[in-house]
């Protein structure tokens, strides 16, 4: 008896050593930990997480196995990445245009998004490349709108309200018409300013409200990221005239509190947009100064232009403005046969329907009301974002 109960005194205590420390006791309560993390970070980021379900749902539904993603221009890159690389990184001079001729585009601006493609091509297949890259706008760019007004726009609303708001306006900013448009002929430098223009309006605006430094980096990273918009040039200073306006009238708005400092912090963005641009903005303003009459003189422009203005003409009606409607829904397609046909036909067929129309305009009339109370209210900003809306 003494033996055993000197024994049970020895291995009691190990067990009970064991029973406490037991990986699978330990696994049991880190997968408790983990899945409690997990359901808390679901709930606190419902609405985000919902957001990139619903733009991952709709890349699902539009793609299609096996081919490849040919839009408005046929830019497959990736179809040669070491020629390309070279031709982009020395692209002052186009050799294989013509005779040779001074770049008109800056196609060296869209050597990010070439970098990264050429990254995912070792992991993804060749076909899939373009479509990664689309894609990956269409997420990106709702999220940006949801973090814009959450962040900044409607930061004053209580949390419950302002996160149901900004979750509306990102899911309009996914699932409109003019989206529509944009990825139905895709070209990457209308993708990219689709993706990274909330972005960049939210990280400067955090910058010029608070002078963050690390907010002044985030913009600066996700100019870097934004670069390929300016492929046409003429979309960057688009872009660049419309902030450089927004953060003018806001410096204004704020001219009674410290104005010095708004003036320094928005120059401050507007010299970091230059700087990260000007490896291909400079050759581009050489372009303008010495060749800009090759423009107007190319046969391609004296042979479209017109028909050109007479599309936008067509469509900058009121009533096409509101549907966000453009020239695309007068395009045509070939088909087979030697016969065309509408480039939209199925969306013709969608706005021929009353209720769609009745929505479409009930959310013009939407925006025109929210404008007006929002300058009725002196709303945070509400002056930068109307001036831009009027540009």
């Amino acid at each position: 008896m003494g033996e055993k109960r000197g024994e049970t005194t020895v291995v009691l205590p190990f067990l009970l050593f064991i029973s406490v420390n037991s990986p699978i006791k330990y696994n049991k309560f880190k997968m408790k930990h983990i899945i409690l993390s997990v359901t808390s970070f679901v709930k606190q980021n419902i609405f985000p997480i919902s957001i990139i379900l619903i733009a991952v749902l709709v890349c699902y539904l539009n793609y299609e196995p096996n081919t490849f993603l040919t839009g408005w221009d046929t830019l497959h890159n990736e179809f040669n990445f070491k020629l390309s690389f070279i031709r982009n990184i020395f692209g002052v001079w186009r050799e294989y245009q013509g005779l040779g001729a001074v770049a008109a585009h800056a196609e060296s601006a869209d050597l990010p998004r070439q970098i990264f493609i050429f990254i995912e091509s070792f992991v993804l297949p060749l076909n899939f490349l373009r479509y990664s890259y689309v894609f990956l706008t269409l997420i990106l760019g709702p999220l940006g709108v949801y973090f814009l007004l959450d962040r900044v726009t409607l930061k004053s609303v209580d949390p419950t309200n302002r996160h149901i708001a900004a979750f509306i306006a990102a899911l309009y900013y996914l699932l409109n018409l003019a989206t529509v448009q944009l990825f139905y002929v895709p070209f990457e430098m209308f993708q990219t300013q689709f993706a990274f223009l909330p972005w960049l309006m939210l990280f400067s605006i955090k910058y010029f409200e608070t002078g963050s430094v690390k907010q002044l980096a985030l913009f600066a990273v996700f100019t870097v990221f934004a670069l390929p918009q300016a492929y046409a040039p003429v979309l960057f200073y688009a872009y660049f005239a419309g902030i450089t306006v927004f953060f003018f009238i806001e410096t204004l708005v704020n001219r009674k509190n410290n104005l010095h400092t708004y003036i320094k912090r928005g120059l401050l963005i507007v010299v970091t947009t230059l700087a990260i641009n000007a490896y291909w903005l400079l050759p581009n303003i050489y372009y303008v100064i010495n060749h800009s009459h090759d423009v107007t003189n190319a046969i391609v422009n004296k042979v479209f232009s017109d028909e050109a203005f007479s599309y936008n003409e067509k469509f900058g009606s009121v009533k096409n403005v509101a549907l966000l409607k453009n020239f695309l829904f007068d395009w045509k397609v070939y088909e087979d046969n030697g016969v065309f046909g509408d480039l939209l036909h199925a969306w013709n067929n969608h706005l021929s329907n009353t209720l769609t129309l009745v929505l479409g305009y009930g959310m013009f009339a939407l925006v025109i009301v929210g404008g007006f109370f929002s300058f009725k209210d002196r709303s945070r900003f509400g002056y930068g974002f109307g001036a831009l809306l009027l540009l």
